[in-house]
């Protein structure tokens, strides 16, 4: 990916400050306070880390929903040498194991999000709950969604029926900012033009689709 670090930079390790059992029930926590803190916005973010539309997307919501740097988040991504929807389950994992994400990215490659949260000693309760809602890293992406904006998991489900790949469904989700109405014309623009229309960052001109608007890879 584009981001503007280098891979020699330490990495970023998440405190524990909240119980993770409570940003999947959709606490507070995750709903007070407007979206994108300060000035970022996807669109910032995409000129200023060179990164696709869904990429900026990504970073944004994993920042904003557990409260880091979004840089640091981009430079985490660039040192693990994944995309941030790949990556964005080691976050989550990494907060509620005290670990760093990319201790926990080098310890599940290739074995499953199951394997290793279980194994890092991931919350009984809170594992076996989301174990039954399905594949671990995609009930992640939706409680990380769902929880942060107004938008029901049935809205997410919806767009994967339609043919919507994950990365897509998450930058739906993040440039709607919780408007439902803005959601469905979003959603609608992309069907016809197969590219995220973002508008340029404040002061620099007209809107445009961003580096990468297309499709996703990843489901």
């Amino acid at each position: 990916m584009g981001a503007s670090c280098s891979p020699s930079q330490t990495e970023v390790f998440l405190p524990v400050k909240r119980n993770f059992a409570a940003l999947l029930i959709g606490a507070s926590i995750l709903t007070a306070g407007p979206f994108a803190k300060a000035d970022l916005s996807v669109a910032a973010i995409v000129e200023k880390h060179s990164l696709s539309v869904t990429e900026a997307a990504a970073a944004l919501l994993i920042a904003d929903a557990l409260d880091l740097d979004v840089t640091a988040v981009i430079r985490t991504g660039a040192q693990a040498g994944q995309s941030l929807v790949t990556l964005g389950p080691a976050f989550v994992i990494a907060r509620d194991t005290k670990m760093g994400v990319l201790d926990v990215w080098r310890k599940g490659k290739g074995r499953g999000w199951g394997v290793i949260a279980q194994e890092l000693g991931w919350h009984p309760g809170t594992f076996n709950k989301m174990r039954v809602q399905g594949d671990l890293d995609r009930v992640i992406w939706v409680n990380l969604a769902t929880s942060r904006f107004k938008h029901p998991p049935s809205v997410w489900e919806k767009l994967e029926k339609d043919g919507f790949k994950r990365p897509d469904i998450i930058t739906a989700f993040v440039l709607s900012g919780g408007d439902k109405k803005k959601l469905d014309t979003i959603v609608g623009e992309f069907k016809k033009s197969k590219k995220w229309k973002i508008d340029a960052p404040k002061g620099k001109g007209s809107g445009k689709p961003g580096k990468g608007g297309g499709p996703g890879k990843g489901g």
